[in-house]
């Protein structure tokens, strides 16, 4: 078939993390807002791509699923996509490419340019898949599993549909762009929390090539009762009881971290646990 007889429609998908931050201040207890991850497989990033047609006075389109995950019982990383919806008219050729991304940070910095990572140095490494119509049919799946890193991952994406029909204006490859998420050399995610009082993150700045230092800041009593003075007096009394938190350091002291207040977050001891089980597989 003549290129011209092929109409190319694609749709664009950006995702973003939805974050529950408590944005009234209260005096009731701190809660926790991300657990360990279980078991398994656990979903990193997931999203759908609608590619719409509207050809023969009709409305046709094509539903991608795309999706990355960490295996902590496989110690993988896996990417995939799949068709999983088809409404109307068939396309004659489907493309899709989805490319596997990691970094040591989450990609958010003001210079950061997050579709430039690649795990793969080899474009042709990448997942992707050239369907014609035998091979267009819901559930057809293309999938890759890497070992895990301890790195922020990600997965972007395009898609095009090919339709035979009436020509329209062409647009081409549109693109996605999941948000990078930390994974550790167990294929656990990093379990995050949002203090909801000072609206502080355990993962703000959290980086996946820090060094252990041979001669850590030392952390005591004193300093930990200093830490909680100096969130009271930037924060305000929250009235807890702060028998059941820790101090945690964003950046542990065993990599270089600091007891400035700036690297510091108040943390219930349950989380703690999770997060200093998942530095243990740093």
């Amino acid at each position: 078939m003549k290129k011209s007889n092929k109409v190319l429609f694609s749709v664009a998908l950006s995702c973003a993390l939805t974050l529950s931050l408590y944005s009234n201040k209260s005096y009731a207890a701190n809660v926790k807002n991300s657990t360990a991850p279980e078991q398994g497989v656990n979903e990193v990033s997931q999203g759908d791509i609608v590619i719409n047609n509207s050809i023969n006075n009709g409305l046709s389109s094509v539903t991608i699923h795309w999706s990355i995950q960490a295996d902590n019982v496989n110690k993988t990383v896996i990417d995939s996509f799949e068709i999983e919806k088809i409404e109307g008219t068939m396309p004659i050729e489907l493309q899709v490419s989805q490319f596997l991304q990691d970094a040591n940070d989450d990609q958010t910095g003001r210079n950061d340019v997050p579709g430039l990572n690649r795990y793969h140095n080899n474009m042709a490494d990448n997942l992707s898949a050239s369907w014609n119509s035998a091979d267009i049919y819901v559930g057809n799946t293309k999938t890759e599993v890497v070992p895990a890193q301890t790195k922020f991952w990600s997965v972007s994406g395009q898609a095009s549909a090919f339709y035979i029909g009436k020509e329209i204006p062409v647009e081409v490859d549109k693109q996605w762009q999941a948000p990078y998420t930390a994974i550790n050399a167990n294929g656990d995610i990093f379990p995050d929390y949002t203090d909801s009082w000072s609206g502080k993150k355990a993962s703000a700045g959290l980086r996946t090539d820090w060094t252990k230092t041979a001669n850590p800041v030392a952390w005591s009593s004193s300093a930990r009762n200093t830490a909680i003075s100096q969130y009271i007096n930037l924060y305000g009394d929250t009235k807890w009881d702060w028998s059941n938190y820790q101090i945690y350091h964003v950046q542990p002291i065993a990599y270089g971290g600091t007891n400035d207040i700036s690297n510091l977050i108040a943390i219930p001891y349950q989380q703690y646990s999770a997060i200093t089980a998942w530095f243990n597989k740093y």
